[in-house]
């Protein structure tokens, strides 16, 4: 009788320990799922705010390329300006000498693209 007992405790014993091991693995598998998910959610920011980056990069340099032709088509006018005054001798209706040299450049800058 006393075998038999032990025999049924060891029994117990064994269930309980292949029980604890097998809570135990559901534990860790769950635990890596979660740490995965985590990760994945972690590199889907950092890539989403690294893409947000670049594109405010983006945008800035090309406002950045905008406002230096704009400031060079000013410098272009200015300039031809300043030489078809000294050319003729004198200032003849500078705001038609600014319209016409603006549509120069205009041209000449739709001109510059197209090639």
């Amino acid at each position: 009788r006393a075998k038999r007992a032990l025999a049924d405790a060891d029994a117990r014993a064994t269930e309980i320990l292949a029980d604890a091991r097998r809570q135990g693995q559901e534990i860790v598998e769950r635990a890596q799922k979660i740490a995965e998910q985590e990760a994945n959610r972690i590199r889907e920011e950092a890539h989403a705010q690294a893409e947000q980056i670049a594109q405010q990069n983006i945008s800035r340099i090309q406002q950045e390329a905008n406002r230096a032709r704009t400031d060079l088509s000013r410098l272009v006018v200015d300039l031809s300006i300043d030489a078809a005054t000294r050319v003729v001798g004198r200032s003849v209706n500078n705001d038609d000498n600014r319209r016409l040299v603006e549509q120069f450049v205009t041209a000449s800058s739709d001109q510059a693209r197209n090639n």
